[in-house]
């Protein structure tokens, strides 16, 4: 099947090109609760190509993939990263970083500051696997995000 017609692509493609009109009609709620009520977050079978539909849509919007911003959650999944979006123009890190920051707050904000910074800044935030058990980090996340956040879980099948 053609990247461009798989469900997952057009579900991607339709949800971040509606995403500034949603945003721009509830403007008087906190992003936690908007990215709560109104934020894609879904299970994806593990033998979807995630990467794929992700580079497509990014390549087939005038996104800036230099506000884009994706978070996950092993040296594998960055290595993939990497490997599908290059290195240079969109920013990586891993949700331990903010939730070693969360731990950290009390004696050194930096580690805090620079992911709220970068979710803050970022269009386009894709969170691939969060982890279920630690709610606190989602929570941020959506708290932290000013842009479009799609949160995908199940990739670990790539």
């Amino acid at each position: 099947m053609n990247i461009k017609h798989h469900p997952l692509t057009q579900l991607l493609m339709k949800y971040c090109e509606e995403y500034p009109d949603c945003k721009d009609q509830h403007l008087d709620l906190p992003n936690q609760a908007f990215h709560q009520q109104f934020g894609l977050a879904i299970q994806v079978p593990s033998s979807w190509p995630v990467l794929e539909s992700m580079k497509h849509v990014l390549e087939a919007n005038s996104f800036q993939r230099s506000k884009t911003a994706i978070i996950f959650s092993t040296i594998a999944d960055y290595q993939n990263l990497h490997e599908a979006f290059g290195g240079d123009d969109i920013q990586y890190f891993s949700w331990h970083e903010l939730f070693s920051g969360l731990h950290l707050a009390n004696t050194d904000i930096r580690h805090i500051r620079k992911v709220k910074n970068m979710l803050t800044e970022a269009s386009y935030v894709f969170f691939l696997d969060p982890p279920e058990a630690i709610s606190t980090v989602l929570e941020h996340v959506r708290g932290f995000t000013n842009g479009c956040l799609v949160i995908l879980g199940g990739v670990r099948g790539e």
